[in-house]
């Protein structure tokens, strides 16, 4: 499964747009933060028929202002998702859980506000809530939690151990009972994507069970709409391993490519520096070619996420 991140900054004036390119894109879920959104605009201005939408709308319960803020979590039709009760209604979160075969990935998306990130109330009820979700949980079960956590003071650095996960390694005071919730709830920091100013306000976190199913994560090459400099875009890849008894419909969810997208650069480069000297003795093209299509496909910079 490939899932994309942004904190888009407000939709409500890019609606076509986004709906134009995220059609275009195969992305198998998209977690968004700072939607701007409210009942007046359905979700279906953003995502066809193909996605069922989870969102969190900023409303008098989880915040003192009327307008901003705002998270939604969107996953293919193919997924067997289920939308689960919040367990901190007092934030602008969304939380889903998804049916993977022989386990479940319980993914939710946050916003913390610039002026509640350094609440101990507002960090209390997330760690709280995160303890909820992970009580409802089995030994096999990943969580994964993509968000705007608006921290700056906090700065990741890769764990010599496991260079896909990311440790504080400097922060300040007022940021200790943060990393205190996160390291009582065994999760770990999954980016490295800093933003213009070598900050990172946008964090994944995850277990030890969902950092083993992941790619590392990345800065999307082609956002789905321009990227903020403070908010990168970041997209990474969820091995789903499904189970003999399990419909393929519903979990091997492929990639269709098209290089619309390409990096023609980097393209060229690839296929002149590939040996073709089997050319000559191969029966067919065909034959010729087959080894070629992952040399290029797997590098993800020449086609990102496209169709046909």
């Amino acid at each position: 499964m490939y899932a994309y991140y942004q904190n888009v900054r407000g939709l409500r004036t890019k609606l076509i747009n986004f709906h134009q390119a995220f059609a275009e894109s195969d992305y198998n879920i998209c977690v968004l933060t700072e939607t701007w959104l409210d009942d007046s605009i359905p979700s279906s201005l953003l995502f066809d028929e193909n996605f069922i939408i989870y969102r969190c709308d900023r409303n008098n319960r989880n915040s003192n202002l009327s307008r901003g803020g705002g998270v939604l979590i969107a996953c293919s039709s193919q997924l067997a998702v289920s939308s689960i009760s919040s367990p901190c209604a007092s934030l602008e979160a969304v939380w889903v859980r998804i049916n993977l075969g022989t386990s479940h990935l319980y993914l939710g998306a946050i916003y913390f506000p610039p002026y509640s990130s350094s609440s101990s109330s507002v960090i209390d009820d997330l760690m709280e809530g995160i303890g909820v979700v992970l009580g409802r949980m089995r030994s096999e079960d990943k969580i994964m939690i993509f968000g705007d956590f608006n921290m700056p003071g906090i700065s990741w650095t890769a764990d010599p151990h496991n260079k896909l996960w990311f440790y504080p390694s400097d922060f300040r005071q007022r940021d200790t009972t943060f990393i205190d919730g996160l390291n009582f709830n065994h999760l770990k920091q999954l980016s490295g994507v800093t933003n213009g100013n070598g900050r990172q306000l946008d964090l994944i976190f995850g277990n030890s069970a969902a950092a083993a199913i992941c790619d590392s994560v990345h800065r999307v090459p082609l956002t789905i709409i321009p990227e903020d400099a403070y908010h990168p875009a970041l997209e990474t890849c969820i091995t789903v391993i499904a189970s003999p008894s399990d419909r393929p419909s519903r979990l091997v969810l492929t990639r269709e490519l098209n290089f619309r997208k390409l990096d023609s650069r980097k393209f060229i480069r690839l296929i002149s520096t590939y040996d073709w000297s089997s050319l000559d003795a191969a029966p067919s093209i065909d034959e010729t070619l087959y080894p070629v299509e992952p040399y290029v496909v797997d590098d993800r910079s020449v086609s990102a996420h496209s169709r046909w």
